[in-house]
């Protein structure tokens, strides 16, 4: 097995192998994989990893919750790849670069059909959840939270652009012109 998880916490990343059991928090004492940061919880989350290659995220009744794909979870959560788990201000992944095609293939969440005004669409992990996790795993470069708050705003207060009426012609104001329009 070369299963690793990636944890960023702010400009911090670190990557380690998988453990049948990993547990996360703040406590120095507790917890295998002690994170700094007030929004965690003593003993806050803890992964498993089970015999089928299923990655399991469980809160430990944290505080502040544990979240995958910005959706707060309740209970026992499978983790598939290109998943972002976030406790405070932190964010875990599977790492790609070391699984095997058959890990891959077992961390891959199966396609999901809906059923959408009488048609059916096929859909898996979303774009916006794999655009987070490039970001985590430095395989795509984000700007900082400051730039894309001022590239949303802008976005939203952009005013469609205005129509430009048709040039009526102008008069022409010339002296034969005059004498011309005098005549007819």
């Amino acid at each position: 097995m070369s299963i690793s998880l990636v944890i960023k916490c702010g400009e911090n990343t670190a990557k380690f192998l998988i453990k049948p059991k990993i547990t996360f928090g703040r406590s120095k004492s507790a917890v295998d994989i002690s994170v700094d940061d007030k929004k965690i919880s003593s003993k806050h989350l803890e992964i498993t990893h089970e015999k089928k290659n299923e990655i399991i995220v469980k809160d430990l009744n944290s505080t502040n919750g544990t979240f995958i794909n910005n959706k707060k979870i309740e209970g026992p959560h499978r983790l598939y790849v290109y998943e972002t788990v976030r406790i405070g201000n932190c964010y875990i992944t599977i790492c790609l670069d070391d699984l095997t095609e058959l890990e891959l293939k077992s961390l891959t969440r199966p396609i999901e059909e809906h059923f959408e005004n009488g048609e059916v669409t096929q859909t898996n992990t979303n774009l916006a959840d794999q655009t987070s996790f490039l970001a985590i795993n430095n395989k795509l470069s984000l700007q900082s939270p400051k730039l894309r708050g001022d590239i949303k705003k802008k976005a939203q207060t952009k005013k469609p652009a205005k129509k430009k009426k048709p040039k009526e012609p102008e008069e022409d104001k010339t002296v034969m012109t005059k004498i011309m329009k005098f005549f007819k």
